[in-house]
């Protein structure tokens, strides 16, 4: 079993690693540089050749990369061209909320699926089957902003059970004991 969990976690991190390079590649070959789309109209001259070599952008791409990738392995993601901020900063500060939705997602997503799961099981080639079956492949086609737009009228403007925008722990927390235990 252990075995089994460290080749997972090796070709995980492989994949990470390879997932990386052609994302890098990718920018690499697009038009222009990071430079060119901040700056703009500005972009030209002494102002375009000093933004290059504030971000090293005249050294090799593998060189970039080695080093992004050595900061990337310590949690240095980087800088923010916008802002100025760190990246992980950046998404640090984001990933209470991100966790407390995929926690959300899973605590009404697991007990429906099996729940679906069963029902399906039990009446297989019956028309509660097919009922099950075809809505949730019609779910699965529906792309994630349209489904986001929906579910977001549903629990925030038509039931007032969520806010519209922002999260708070304590209503979050007040929706869960409300879905879960009553």
């Amino acid at each position: 079993m252990l075995n089994l969990f460290l080749r997972r976690l090796m070709l995980g991190l492989v994949t990470v690693v390879i997932v990386s390079i052609i994302i890098f590649l990718g920018v690499e070959l697009l038009p222009g540089d990071a430079c060119t789309a901040f700056l703009e109209r500005e972009a030209q001259g002494k102002l375009l050749e000093n933004c290059r070599n504030d971000l090293g952008l005249g050294r090799p791409a593998y060189e970039r990369y080695l080093e992004w990738a050595a900061g990337a392995a310590q949690g240095d993601l980087g800088i923010s061209a916008n802002g100025q901020k760190s990246i992980a900063d950046l998404v640090g500060h984001r990933l209470g909320n991100s966790l407390l939705l995929a926690l959300c997602a899973m605590c009404a997503g697991i007990p429906l699926a099996i729940i679906l799961g069963v029902v399906t099981g039990l009446w297989r080639d019956r028309p509660v089957d097919l009922v099950f079956s075809t809505s949730a492949i019609f779910a699965m086609t529906i792309p994630e902003f349209v489904s986001a737009t929906v579910l977001i009228l549903l629990f925030s403007i038509w039931l007032e059970w969520l806010l519209v925008y922002g999260v708070t722990v304590l209503l979050t927390l007040y929706f869960l004991h409300r879905l879960f235990l009553q």
